[in-house]
């Protein structure tokens, strides 16, 4: 049975990104799997000088599995207060292990039926100081499976509507063409978005949508995806105008060093769209031309 994995340090935003995912499984008739890295003294120089040598791990793992427990039923209790008969209950189970959270990453990668991991944003923060602070960047960079970040306001909607963030490479095409098969579960429609700053060579930038377009078309046989590109001054304000515009359900980018990714990691708008269009943004992992295959 396919599986989301959310990564939970028990935090209220943390929860919020918990039941975003469970309503997200209980329409893709998928289990959740709710994961926490807890972290020992070891695990933290300033504080494993300072400790009484041998610490109880077993007492820090018990703690934990009572937290996720308590988390599961909560849940759990919560979505079975709004199902109607016949709808589907997906299954929550729960792991912890001890270390760093970026270590879980693997762990919860093992797990073969799991499709997608979901952490929670805080709404005033930078993608890099989510819930898991400065590892978020760190989660980005080595997980090998779609990233799913939830602003801790985000009121979870059924996505019909997502926005595809590309800098028109090929290799994004067979991007969109994964992420197709995540868009059908709900029939959505894709808009395929390109922001580039405005300068002499615009007509170029056009010239390349066009060739994006229809290496896409020939290749990928989904019907709802419409081709959007903007040029602008600021690539930031114009990727903004672009969601107040569309107002999608979620964003969609590929891992990428440069381009949209590399805005919202270094840039203002995501605090904005956190803290005034709270929308899930999705990125893609690098190489994953296998995502969404269950």
């Amino acid at each position: 049975m396919k599986t989301i994995a959310v990564l939970t340090d028990f935090s209220e935003r943390s929860e919020h990104a918990a039941k975003y995912a469970l309503h997200l499984a209980q329409k893709l008739k998928a289990n959740v799997l709710l994961f926490n890295a807890f972290l020992v003294p070891a695990d933290i120089p300033m504080i494993a000088s300072e400790v009484a040598w041998p610490t109880d791990y077993e007492e820090d793992k018990s703690e934990a599995e009572k937290e996720l427990d308590k988390l599961c039923k909560k849940l759990v209790t919560q979505l079975e207060a709004h199902l109607l008969p016949g709808d589907y209950l997906p299954n929550v189970t729960f792991e912890c292990k001890e270390g760093p959270i970026c270590n879980a990453l693997e762990a919860i990668e093992n797990h073969k039926e799991v499709f997608l991991t979901v952490i929670g944003t805080h709404a005033s923060d930078r993608i890099t100081s989510l819930v898991f602070g400065n590892s978020c960047r760190q989660i980005i960079d080595s997980t090998q499976l779609p990233l799913l970040l939830v602003p801790e306001h985000t009121r979870f909607t059924v996505p019909e509507k997502f926005a595809f963030a590309t800098n028109l490479g090929y290799r994004d095409v067979a991007y969109l063409e994964a992420f197709t098969r995540f868009a059908a579960c709900f029939s959505g429609d894709i808009t395929v978005i390109n922001v580039t700053k405005a300068h002499p060579g615009t007509e170029q930038r056009c010239d390349d949508m066009a060739i994006f377009t229809g290496q896409a078309k020939h290749k990928i046989n989904y019907k709802k995806i419409a081709y959007c590109s903007v040029p602008a001054r600021d690539p930031e304000l114009g990727l903004e105008w672009l969601l107040q515009r569309s107002k999608p359900d979620m964003l969609v980018m590929m891992h990428h060093e440069s381009g949209f990714l590399k805005i919202l990691l270094n840039g203002s708008l995501t605090q904005k769209m956190a803290a005034h269009t709270p929308v899930p943004i999705m990125v893609l992992p690098y190489g994953g031309g296998e995502m969404f295959v269950v």
